[in-house]
């Protein structure tokens, strides 16, 4: 049944039954019953003048405990203003009371005097809510007699909210391979027990399937904040809903997601954005929607793996986690630390964004199609045969050094280390052409975005033999490297030039300098040769190294480097050293403010 359906049968249910019955609404822990009820269900019942009363059941270890609880919340609710005023008095005795009753001092009323403060409050046309009757300690028969004596005698309405599959189980019995399976055994005497009783105490049980789009969507606007309303738009909503159904903690059905979960997720991603928002005075640039869309996505997919409270720990790179998130939305190192720590560092967010921004541009030159790499990808896909012809055919191309882009050099250890367990395939021939091929070529491998994504290993011989052929495939690579890759100043190389630098850009990083490596008289000579095209190819290069710079990310010899350039340009547009074409002179002003943009990063 739909949420509106719901409403209509619950609606005749109060007016018109006299079954002397309550009704059941059941389904998954978090998949939304509560929310139902206090932002659908009760709104509803109040357009319709029905006064609705809750409590939930979680916790309460007698059924004393509930009728007091009870009581309050009946007054609380359906009492005039009048005596709700004193009402609150009396709430205020019932905490004292509370304290009382830890000193082993009693002075609660008698079940008698309950019974007459009942009588009090005229329950007709009103409905009692009982949520988490699975969740308290109190025995399921004893609260369903208790429910049993207020709908049969008192002809009070009562929905309950639950989880029955909590209460329904089956006997274990063994099979014919001595294990022990549930299915289609008998239930057990307590199961049968309580559908005995349920039998007599409720009349209909409902069905939460729920609607995720409607409350995920309704969870959104309740934040009343413009960045994640974004996401209650139609095509955003699709794409969130699709995105949330395989998470771990879905159960693989959008139906039973939990939104407790979800809200979660909302506030922590309202949390961090708000800081970013605080930090505009700190030289943080406005983020990109693409960044801010990956932040929600996933701490959304990490809530999900967060487990009675216990975090997972981290597992990526310094800034990046794929396994606690997803492939297309990693997980950033500040949105878990604050997530886990409750501690949020401005000067991580720009390196987290820098790292994911050269990991797409990694992962879209790794996508290069290749027959071969792609059945060892999937070789579960694959009968035996055709994973065999495609590591023979690996072993034979790897004898030439550029026949297998390196971008696959990453995955490839994983692969092989599989099919070693499961074929037997002894791999030593192509993991020494491996090593001998990527030998010297860092400045073409970014190693943080090279090794990010494997499979995971399970057995501890898989995983040494994996970390042993990543550590040598490293020290191959870092075999003789330079701290910046090298240029002949030719402006037709600058395209290429540019290329090198993304595949560099950790490396970059790593070694904290990157203009201060070449000559600026040569650079300012080069530029006054360069096209239009040319220039803005060079503003792609800095713009590729500098653009999320922060003072301690570069040496000071940078900040120096690029005011040397950019006085040195000046000095050349002064003495008209660069071309009359207007376009050209564009270019080079675009070039100037960029410079000076860059030195305002580099010296805050």
């Amino acid at each position: 049944m739909k949420p509106l359906e719901i409403n209509n049968y619950i609606l005749r249910y109060i007016k018109a039954n006299r079954t002397h019955s309550a009704i059941m609404l059941t389904g998954g822990w978090g998949t939304g019953k509560s929310y139902y009820i206090q932002n659908t269900l009760i709104p509803f019942l109040k357009e319709n003048s029905i006064k609705c009363a809750t409590l939930s059941l979680y916790g309460l270890n007698t059924l004393s405990e509930v009728s007091k609880n009870l009581y309050w919340e009946i007054r609380a609710q359906f009492l005039p203003n009048s005596e709700a005023f004193m009402t609150g008095k009396t709430i205020a005795k019932t905490i004292l009371r509370g304290a009382a009753s830890a000193l082993n001092i009693d002075i609660f009323p008698t079940d008698e005097d309950l019974k007459k403060l009942y009588d009090s409050v005229n329950l007709s046309g009103k409905l009692i809510v009982l949520e988490d009757i699975e969740r308290c300690q109190i025995p399921i028969f004893d609260i369903l007699g208790y429910v049993n004596s207020l709908v049969d005698q008192d002809n009070v309405k009562i929905l309950l909210v639950s989880n029955e599959y909590e209460f329904i189980k089956r006997n274990s019995v063994k099979t014919n391979d001595d294990s022990y399976s549930s299915l289609n055994s008998e239930y057990t005497t307590d199961t049968n027990k309580y559908l005995s009783i349920k039998e007599k105490t409720i009349s209909d049980t409902i069905q939460w399937t729920g609607n995720p789009q409607d409350s995920i969507s309704a969870i959104i606007k309740s934040f009343d904040n413009e960045f994640l309303s974004i996401f209650a738009t139609k095509d955003l909503l699709q794409e969130l809903l699709q995105f949330l159904n395989p998470l771990p903690g879905t159960n693989h059905y959008s139906s039973t997601l939990n939104l407790r979960t979800f809200i979660f997720a909302c506030q922590k991603t309202l949390d961090i954005i708000s800081f970013l928002s605080d930090s505009t005075s700190q030289h943080v640039p406005e983020i990109e929607f693409k960044y801010l869309k990956s932040i929600f996505f996933s701490i959304t997919a990490f809530s999900y793996q967060i487990k009675n409270g216990i975090i997972p720990n981290w597992n990526g790179t310094e800034y990046l986690s794929f396994s606690l998130s997803s492939y297309n939305y990693p997980l950033y190192r500040f949105c878990y630390n604050y997530i886990k720590e409750h501690n949020f560092d401005i000067k991580t967010v720009l390196p987290a964004l820098k790292a994911h921004n050269d990991f797409c541009i990694f992962d879209e030159k790794s996508r290069t199609p290749d027959n071969d790499i792609s059945i060892l990808e999937n070789f579960f896909l694959y009968p035996e045969s055709d994973v065999l012809d495609a590591l023979s055919n690996l072993n034979n191309r790897l004898s030439m050094k550029n026949a297998i882009p390196f971008f696959y050099y990453g995955k490839l250890p994983s692969c092989l280390i599989q099919l070693h367990t499961i074929l037997g395939y002894n791999y030593q021939e192509i993991k020494e052409k491996m090593i001998r091929n990527c030998a010297g070529i860092s400045e073409k491998i970014d190693l943080d975005l090279l090794f990010l994504t494997h499979n995971e290993f399970k057995n501890p011989d898989e995983v040494k033999q994996y970390n042993e052929f990543k550590a040598e495939l490293i020290e191959s690579i870092n075999s003789n490297h330079l701290i910046a890759p090298k240029f002949d100043y030719n402006p037709d190389n600058l395209s290429l030039f540019l290329n090198k630098i993304v595949l560099s850009s950790a490396l970059i990083q790593e070694n904290h300098a990157f203009i201060s490596q070449y000559d600026v008289q040569k650079l300012v000579n080069m530029l006054i040769n360069c096209s239009a095209e040319h220039i803005f190819t060079f503003r792609n290069i800095l713009f590729s190294v500098y653009r999320y710079a922060t003072p301690d990310l570069y040496i000071q010899a940078d900040l120096e480097t690029l005011n040397s350039l950019l006085d040195q340009i000046n000095f050349a547009l002064n003495n008209e050293a660069f071309s009359s074409d207007k376009i050209i002179k564009f270019q080079i002003s675009l070039l100037c403010n960029n410079i000076k943009t860059l030195i305002s990063q580099l010296s805050s």
